[in-house]
């Protein structure tokens, strides 16, 4: 009996209580949302900690024992911790395609009075100053700066045409030019 005792007590001493990783399981779902979420969705920053907080539940061994309960609910912590502070990214596709078209009239100096390629360029110069990861929090920012921008892109001034040829420019003053133009 007491061979038995013995044993069965050494049972119950190696079958000790596991941690509980519930909470641990339910932020990592969380966390792997952010992660798979298609590009451009968060910021880099989020996305940064977000890896960070998967490779720390990834070094987590995953059959603690409950008196280690306090490790599984550190890694918890940090997971939630970048979920509750995830950034999703500003919308830049009306930003985009200002860009685009500023682009477009920079690309095609003939079509352009030299004013209106000279904004442009300026605009650009603007453009690619701006932050490429801004957050959502950031969207009314990068709004006034896509309006400033789609000004530029309004007020282009395309040359004078006749005919759908472009009127190239001659010695003649400007007096001279309308007077003919006037003639038409």
């Amino acid at each position: 009996i007491d061979a038995a005792t013995d044993a069965m007590q050494a049972v119950i001493a190696n079958k000790q209580e596991k941690a509980d990783y519930t909470d641990f399981n339910e932020a990592l779902d969380k966390l792997d949302e952010i992660l798979n979420a298609p590009e451009g969705t968060y910021t880099d920053k989020t996305i940064e900690a977000a890896q960070s907080a998967k490779d720390a539940a990834d070094a987590l061994d995953k059959d603690l024992p409950a008196s280690e309960q306090g490790t599984v609910d550190s890694v918890t912590d940090l997971i939630n911790g970048v979920v509750d502070n995830a950034d999703k990214k500003a919308d830049y596709t009306e930003f985009d395609k200002v860009v685009e078209d500023l682009e477009n009239i920079v690309n095609n100096p003939d079509k352009y009075t030299e004013e209106t390629v000279k904004n442009a360029q300026d605009a650009l110069e603007e453009a690619n100053g701006v932050d490429k990861d801004l957050s959502s929090d950031d969207q009314d920012i990068l709004d006034e700066i896509t309006n400033g921008l789609k000004d530029v892109v309004d007020n282009a001034k395309e040359k004078a045409t006749e005919n759908g040829v472009i009127i190239l420019t001659t010695e003649k003053t400007s007096y001279e030019v309308a007077s003919e133009f006037s003639k038409l």
